[in-house]
C-alpha cells in the first residue's frame, strides 16, 4: 500500500507537469531518472521501461502503431498542447461529482491505484489520440490498411537484455509507407498510458525474484518453456476436450495466434515458476496430510474395494397424460421388469456368461458400459448412493449382489477384489509426491500476496514525464 506520504506527494506534483513538458528533448533522452522507490530499493526509468517493453510492449504495438501513424501523416503537437483541455476535463467532474472538492477526486483516484499527476499525463495523450483520428476520412480503412510487426527485442528470448535507445522494436506499415519504431518513444508511451497501473505487478515481479535468489532458486528457459507446454495442453484438454483445431479458433476469434498466446504465457509462468519452486522449497508433509493422501488413493484404512456394475433404467413410456394412478402403476410395473431382469442376468453370470458383455447388452450407463461396468480409477465405496455403500462393501472378491433399487434405477454389483495397502509401505512415496506436488493457482496467489504484503511503494514524478 502507498504511504500518506507518497499519496500527499503525488497530489502535490500535479503542476509540475507543465514544467516537465517543457524540458529539452536532449536532456530527458540522456539521462536515467528515478522513477519509483520499492521499499527503498531505487528503480531509475530505463530498467521499469524494460520491463513494460517485454510484458506489455507485444500485446499494445498495435494501439501505438496507430498513434505513430497518425503523428506521421498529420505532423506531431506538443502533448502539451492537451493539457489544458485534461485540466478542464478533470474540473468539471471534480465539480460535479465531488462537489468541487478536488482532494476528494484524488482520494478516489488514489483507491482505484491511480494517482492525479499519471491519470492527467494519460489524458494528454488520449486527447491528442483523439484529436488525430478525427482528420482521417474513414477511421475503418484506417485500421485495415495498419499492419504490425514485433521485433525481436521485444520476445521472450530477449527478457533479461538491456534494451539500447534506439533499438528497433516494430515495424508498422501502412497505406503510405512502412517504418519502424525504436525503444525509446514506444517505451515512453507505454510509461505514461500504462505504467502507474503496472506498478503493482512490476513490484511483485521485484519481490519473486529476490525472494528466489535468496532462496538460491532460478528457473531456467528451458523449465519455463516446458511448463508452457504442459499448461498449454491441460487448458486444450479442459476446455476444448483435447480438440487442438478448437482451441486455435478460439484463439482466432480473439484475435490472436497461438505463437502471441505462447509468449503471453512464457512472460506469466517465469514468475509464477519461481513461486512454485519457493513453495516446494518451503513445503513439510504433516501425518494427517500424509494419512489423507493415503485414504484418497488406496481408500479408507488404505483398503480399496474395486467394483463393477451393471445400470438398468425401467423403460418408462411418456405419461403425461394419464390419471396419476395409471402412472403410478405403469412405473411399478417398469420397475419390477428392470429388477426382474437384474435377478435373470445374476443367475446368467453365476452360470458362467462374461459379466462384461452383460454390461455391454444391458447397461444404460453410458459411463462405465465401454470398461465393462468399472467406474474410473478415482472411484471409492463413498461415490456410490448412500443405501448402496454397505451391501457392496459386504461382498467378497467374485462375489454379486442382488439387484439393488435406489432412484428409480436397478444396479446388479459385482466385487473384483479387495486391496490392502498398509500406511507403512507406501509412506515414503506418498511424503515424495506431497513435496513435489505442484502448486496450485491458488496456492501461488496466495504466496505472492504473502510476498508483498506491507509493500511500500513511493512515486517519483520523473514516471510521467
Amino acid at each position: 500500500m502507498r504511504s500518506a506520504r507518497t499519496i500527499a506527494a503525488l497530489f502535490a506534483l500535479w503542476p509540475t507537469l507543465a514544467q516537465d513538458a517543457q524540458t529539452p528533448a536532449s536532456e530527458a533522452s540522456g539521462t536515467d531518472p528515478l522513477v519509483l522507490r520499492i521499499d527503498g530499493e531505487e528503480i531509475r526509468r530505463r530498467t521499469f521501461e524494460d520491463w513494460l517493453l517485454r510484458i506489455y510492449g507485444e500485446r499494445r504495438a498495435r494501439a501505438y502503431a496507430e498513434l505513430f501513424v497518425l503523428r506521421e501523416k498529420y505532423g506531431a503537437r506538443p502533448v502539451e498542447t492537451y493539457r489544458e483541455e485534461a485540466v478542464k476535463e478533470f474540473q468539471v467532474r471534480i465539480d460535479g461529482a465531488f462537489g468541487g472538492d478536488r482532494a476528494m477526486f484524488v482520494q478516489e483516484l488514489e483507491r482505484l491505484g491511480r494517482s492525479y499527476a499519471g491519470r492527467l499525463a494519460e489524458r494528454m495523450l488520449e486527447l491528442e489520440y483523439i484529436a488525430l483520428t478525427e482528420l482521417l476520412g474513414s477511421v475503418l480503412e484506417f485500421h485495415e490498411s495498419l499492419e504490425v510487426e514485433v521485433l525481436p527485442p521485444l520476445l521472450p528470448d530477449a527478457f533479461e537484455m538491456e534494451l539500447g535507445s534506439e533499438v528497433e522494436v516494430l515495424r508498422i506499415r501502412w497505406e503510405e509507407g512502412e517504418k519502424v519504431a525504436r525503444r525509446d518513444a514506444f517505451a515512453a508511451w507505454l510509461r505514461v498510458l500504462y505504467g502507474e497501473r503496472a506498478i503493482a505487478r512490476f513490484a511483485e515481479s521485484l519481490r519473486v525474484r529476490k525472494a528466489a535468489r535468496n532462496a538460491g532458486l532460478a528457473a531456467t528457459e528451458k523449465e519455463v518453456r516446458e511448463r508452457v507446454e504442459l499448461d498449454i495442453q491441460a487448458r486444450i484438454d479442459h476446455m476444448h476436450f483435447g480438440d487442438r483445431e478448437a482451441w486455435l479458433k478460439d484463439l482466432a476469434k480473439a484475435g490472436r495466434t497461438e505463437e502471441q498466446y505462447r509468449r503471453e504465457r512464457i512472460l506469466r509462468t517465469r514468475g509464477d515458476l519461481l513461486v512454485d519452486k519457493l513453495l516446494r522449497s518451503e513445503r513439510t508433509v504433516t501425518r494427517d496430510e500424509l494419512v489423507r493422501a493415503w485414504e484418497k488413493k488406496f481408500g479408507a484404512g488404505g483398503v480399496l474395494h474395486e467394483v463393477r456394475w451393471i445400470r438398468m433404467d425401467p423403460d418408462l413410456e411418456d405419461d403425461s397424460e394419464r390419471e396419476p394412478q395409471e402412472s403410478r402403476r405403469l412405473r411399478e410395473a417398469a420397475l419390477k421388469q428392470a429388477q426382474e431382469l437384474a435377478a435373470e442376468l445374476r443367475k446368467r453370470i453365476g452360470d458362467g456368461e462374461d459379466f462384461a458383455t452383460l454390461v455391454e447388452e444391458y447397461s444404460d450407463d453410458d459411463s462405465t458400459r465401454l470398461s465393462g461396468g468399472r467406474p474410473d480409477a478415482s472411484f471409492r465405496l463413498g461415490r456410490l448412493a448412500e443405501p448402496f455403500q454397505e451391501p457392496v462393501e459386504a461382498l467378497a472378491p467374485g462375489e454379486l449382489s442382488p439387484a439393488l433399487t435406489h432412484a428409480g434405477a436397478v444396479y446388479l454389483f459385482e466385487k473384483t477384489a479387495i486391496r490392502r495397502t498398509p500406511l507403512a509401505e507406501v509412506e515414503t512415496q506418498l511424503r515424495r509426491e506431497l513435496l513435489e506436488r505442484r502448486p496450485d493457482e491458488v496456492e501461488i496467489a496466495q504466496k505472492k500476496n504473502e510476498l508483498t504484503r506491507g509493500l511500500g511503494i513511493e512515486v517519483l514524478e520523473a514516471l510521467f514525464r
